[in-house]
């Protein structure tokens, strides 16, 4: 988690549990401790995946779980030759 360059703006971005290891808190416990390192007030968002996908459906459902709401949604395309 980097300072995005503005003061008290920061972001967070590809936090990832694997499959196998979730249901037990672990991505809320990284979300929670995450939270707890910047300073008041700060503006936080997240850079993540679409939610077309079962591991994009997990990450919102984290995210959402921990307070966030969407603000706008960027779709990249997948590249290839």
């Amino acid at each position: 988690m980097l300072p995005d360059g503005w003061v008290g703006v920061y972001g967070m971005g590809w936090l990832a549990v694997s499959s196998d290891c979730r249901r037990f808190g672990m991505g809320a416990a990284l979300v929670t401790a995450t939270l707890k390192t910047f300073p008041p007030p700060s503006l936080i968002y997240v850079d993540t995946i679409a939610d077309d996908t079962l591991d994009g459906r997990a990450a919102h459902h984290l995210y959402e779980r921990s307070g966030f709401r969407p603000l706008s949604v960027v779709w990249d395309r997948a590249w290839s030759v």
